[in-house]
């Protein structure tokens, strides 16, 4: 078993202290000898080396003893103490060699139950019932609700948010302390901030702000943004509320021109008609009827594709005088035939709509155009000091206010460990060399924020390998090839799972060896996984640089962590989000606080100085 530098620096001195109690009387009885004496004595050298050697070998026997029965022994019993004062279950304790070390693992024991019967009193009742409360009433809001730093990150957001903003195709896009602008468009949010800071500024008494957008999906929403104010009656935080807009006639709402024509240009995909946009920005802003207005261009898009036959279709917008001009002229078939759309136009409902909105809509040449006035954002640079740079199961609620007391401005390599968001993943794999043609065949990933486990932020994805998978592959992970055939291929899982994984920090248990095989495929994606990373092994061998094995099942097994799910990759991902919990306070007990030192101390570990070289 390796012994730590402690132990043999205690060695160290202990032997130079029994060789100076060996010699001291010695050199006092050669001082005094006389030469025929110094002789025989000097005749007899071989006998001194070995007593020399016995001594040393004594000392080391001896203190090896001791090491093992008292001090690391007592050295466990600390970390447990300190995993079962930061809530976790009281690991596995070490056998007792003396009556001594039993006593006080008796009096560990009986500490950890009286703790865990102390944070269950019912002192802690009302707060629990006051939790439940909340998570049940925006559990049963229809409306998404998010609250969101003004820097985008998200402090709390409901299931609502999550099934709204969610697609297949962008797996985790929100998250806690991700950031709201993967899914609302950045300036969308400065608008809303803008409106917020000046109705704070003139003392509104309802300064909340409206209105419609398009979200990645193509849906239409309803926003409703709401200040949250500090202490000192700045404006830090806000809430969102999105809503489906419905079907029936609804007030009139200040919308983007870009977003209405990208829900148009989804809309008309699905006709197999593609729509080029030129001139169109983020900063002209309309005023219609949701949904009537969109639903009136829509089809007025459709008649224009039906009549003239067009696969393409160009949408160009202007602003002049405080009117909005769109013209939707097709690039291809018979714009000749634009004509045939005189008798819709004509129709009293779309009068009737276009007179409501105070526009007109007619042909002019080979398209159509439609004029509206402008709604632009009165208030706009009001909230611009707010925001960084671009660069920048049971009515499950999702919150964690505790990422507001650390400040973004903090660099990351200084930020507490226990401040970071990770992502703790982990792959299955075809076999053990990507160099050779192995594919990942499974990624599984949990978020940790807060120093808690999201279980509700997950990512579980079998992939197509299109290779056969080794039977010692298929003994390790029970991973059949007939439940890959149906599966998607590493070229869209990946993407999927980088956008899941973004602002937050990268962990695995010996990483590498992942990160092998997702680096082989960095290049051909065009994707960098760019985040820090942590490997949860070094850390346990920072932790424990005495063990002897460092793999998962022998780390789960020492502090007590249950197997479940080993050898999926969710499910060992799960295990290693909580080893790297479990491993968080015996990382502060031994001085390593902030994410610098963590990377300092890894670098020295026997692991990385033995397997890994210089850890990046």
């Amino acid at each position: 078993m390796p012994l730590s530098a402690r132990f043999w620096k205690t060695y160290a001195v202990l032997a130079l202290l029994g060789l100076l109690l060996l010699a001291a009387p010695n050199l006092i009885w050669w001082l005094s000898a006389s030469p025929s004496e110094r002789a025989w004595l000097l005749a007899r050298y071989p006998f001194l080396l070995v007593l020399i050697v016995l001594v040393l070998g004594g000392i080391y026997a001896l203190w090896l003893h001791v090491y093992q029965t008292h001090v690391r022994p007592i050295d466990q019993l600390t970390d447990a103490i300190h995993q079962v004062l930061d809530g976790h279950t009281l690991p596995p304790l070490p056998q007792a060699s003396t009556r001594e070390l039993r006593k006080l693992q008796e009096a560990v024991t009986e500490l950890a139950r009286r703790h865990r019967l102390h944070s269950t009193t019912p002192a802690a009742a009302p707060l629990h019932r006051e939790r439940n409360l909340l998570a049940t009433l925006l559990g049963e809001l229809p409306e998404a609700v998010l609250v969101c730093r003004t820097s985008g990150q998200i402090l709390l957001y409901n299931e609502t948010a999550r099934r709204l903003l969610e697609t297949p195709e962008h797996p985790g896009a929100i998250g806690l302390g991700r950031s709201i602008f993967h899914s609302l468009d950045r300036d969308l949010i400065v608008f809303a901030l803008d409106e917020l800071a000046y109705r704070l500024r003139q003392q509104h008494p309802r300064p909340t702000v409206h209105f419609a957008t398009c979200l990645p999906s193509g849906q239409l929403v309803r926003v409703q943004a709401a200040p949250i104010r500090d202490e000192a009656d700045r404006l830090e935080t806000f809430m969102l509320l999105l809503q489906p807009l419905r079907s029936e006639a609804e007030p009139f709402e200040i919308i983007r021109g870009a977003d209405l024509l990208q829900a148009l240009d989804l809309q008309l995909r699905e006709a197999g008609v593609s729509l080029q946009l030129e001139g169109v920005t983020g900063t002209l802003w309309l005023r219609v009827r949701l949904p009537e207005a969109f639903e009136a261009l829509r089809r007025l898009a459709f008649q224009l594709h039906q009549e003239t036959s067009c696969t393409q279709l160009l949408a160009r917008t202007t602003s002049e005088n405080g009117r909005v001009h769109l013209w939707l002229r097709p690039l291809d078939g018979h714009p000749q035939a634009l004509e045939r759309l005189q008798p819709y136009v004509q129709e009293p409902s779309l009068q009737a709509l276009l007179q409501e909105h105070q526009a007109t809509l007619q042909l002019d040449g080979e398209a159509l155009r439609l004029t509206l006035p402008a709604s632009p954002p009165p208030h706009s640079g009001a909230a611009r000091a707010f925001l960084p740079g671009p660069s920048a199961a049971r009515r499950p609620i999702y919150a964690d206010l505790s990422l507001l007391e650390t400040s973004e401005a903090t660099p990351l390599d200084d930020r507490p460990l226990r401040s970071l968001i990770y992502t703790v993943f982990d792959t299955e794999t075809t076999g053990l060399h990507p160099e050779q043609g192995d594919e990942i065949i499974a990624i599984g990933a949990v978020r940790i924020v807060g120093g808690r486990i999201r279980p509700e932020e997950t990512f579980d994805q079998l992939v197509n390998p299109r290779r056969p998978i080794s039977l010692d592959s298929v003994r390790v992970h029970g991973i059949q090839p007939v439940l890959l055939q149906d599966k998607p291929p590493i070229e869209e899982v990946l993407p999927r799972f980088y956008r899941f994984a973004r602002d937050t920090m990268l962990v695995g248990h010996n990483v590498a060896f992942d990160l092998k095989f997702i680096r082989q495929k960095e290049k051909a994606l065009g994707l960098h996984f760019d985040q820090p990373v942590l490997d949860t092994m070094l850390l346990a061998a920072v932790v424990d640089p005495e063990r002897q094995h460092y793999g998962l099942d022998e780390l789960a097994a020492a502090f007590g962590i249950e197997p479940v799910g080993r050898h999926s990759a969710l499910g060992d991902a799960l295990i290693t989000a909580e080893l790297l919990l479990r491993l968080l306070p015996l990382l502060e007990q031994r001085g390593i606080h902030t994410l610098r030192q963590a990377r300092e101390a890894i670098q020295q570990s026997r692991p990385a100085r033995n397997r890994y070289g210089r850890i990046s």
